[in-house]
C-alpha cells in the first residue's frame, strides 16, 4: 500500500520532468536584426533575406518590405542567435505569363551569387541585442 502512494507521485514528477526537458519554456533568442536591402542604391522590395550560420543550426529568415526594409525570425521566433553568419539575397519579379498554363520561375532580380550559400560575399557578426545591417547587393546581369 505505501509504495503505491510513494510511486504515482513519483511517475507524475518524472513525467512532468519529461514534459518541461521536451518543451522548454520556449525558444528565444539573444538578437534580433533589422535592416535595409538596396540595389544600386534604391530599395530593394521583393522576397526574402536569409541569415546562415557558419557553424550549423536554424536558419532565420526575413521578408523583405516595400521600402526594403526586413526583420529577421528563427521558424515562428522573432531573433536568432548570436554568431557568424553568411547571408543570401533572393528578388524576383513575377514570371511572365505562360501560353501552356505551365507554372514559370520569376524572373531573377538579384546577381545569382547573393541567392547561393557556397558564392554570396555577404557575411556579418551578429552580435546579442539589437543588431541593424544595410545589405547592398547587385543587379542580375541582363539576360
Amino acid at each position: 500500500m505505501l509504495q503505491q502512494y510513494v510511486t504515482r507521485p513519483c511517475f507524475l514528477f518524472a513525467f512532468l520532468s519529461f514534459l518541461f526537458v521536451l518543451y522548454g519554456c520556449g525558444t528565444s533568442y539573444d538578437a534580433t536584426i533589422t535592416g535595409t536591402v538596396t540595389m544600386n542604391g534604391s530599395p530593394l522590395n521583393k522576397r526574402t533575406v536569409s541569415f546562415h550560420p557558419t557553424g550549423g543550426g536554424p536558419v532565420a529568415t526575413g521578408t523583405i518590405q516595400s521600402d526594403g526594409s526586413f526583420a529577421v525570425k528563427t521558424a515562428t521566433t522573432q531573433g536568432l542567435s548570436p554568431g557568424e553568419y553568411k547571408v543570401t539575397v533572393v528578388a524576383t519579379d513575377p514570371p511572365p505569363p505562360s501560353d501552356t498554363g505551365e507554372e514559370l520561375p520569376g524572373v531573377l532580380l538579384t546577381a545569382p551569387e547573393f541567392g547561393r550559400l557556397d558564392s554570396t560575399p555577404l557575411t556579418f557578426t551578429v552580435q546579442a541585442g539589437a543588431n541593424n545591417f544595410d545589405i547592398p547587393v547587385n543587379p542580375a546581369p541582363p539576360s
